[in-house]
């Protein structure tokens, strides 16, 4: 009678395990401010930002492991600026990096949200969705350039 309480709770032991195992915490608040990641900040806000200077700003979100902070502000950008594929991107990109905040059942479809978020603006022409691409442009499965 012992063994099979031993092999009934064994299951249930191993997936709460596995449970904490998958859970992750987020970085502990920085003891002093991040000047060049604000400055960056504030330099993203301008009308036109270059790519080089949004991309630096994604590093100093990737490099201090701040995910949370990174799809916040870029989903804010990428609502505020639609035109801008880069904001819609990197808000994507962090959606996908934050995939193991999120419980595991959950997981797949916060997964494909953030890849969508990621590929940018689908328009739908006919039965099918294109991704930036005209329906002109786009004959017999090959792609080009816009002329």
């Amino acid at each position: 009678m012992k063994s099979h309480r031993t092999v009934l709770w064994a299951p249930i032991a191993f997936l709460a395990l596995a449970a904490v195992g998958c859970a992750h915490t987020p970085p502990p608040p920085s003891l002093t401010r991040n000047l060049d990641r604000e400055e960056f900040e504030q330099a993203v806000r301008f009308k036109n930002p270059s790519v080089v200077t949004v991309m630096a700003l994604a590093n100093q979100y990737l490099a201090t492991g701040r995910d949370a902070e990174g799809h916040a502000y870029f989903c804010q950008r990428a609502t505020e600026v639609p035109d801008r594929a880069v904001f819609g991107a990197l808000c994507g990109t962090f959606q996908v990096r934050m995939s193991s905040t999120v419980p595991a059942l959950q997981r797949s479809d916060w997964v494909k949200d953030g890849m969508a978020n990621s590929t940018g603006p689908r328009r739908r022409t006919g039965s099918r969705a294109t991704y930036g691409v005209s329906s002109n442009c786009e004959q017999n499965g090959e792609r080009r350039e816009k002329s």
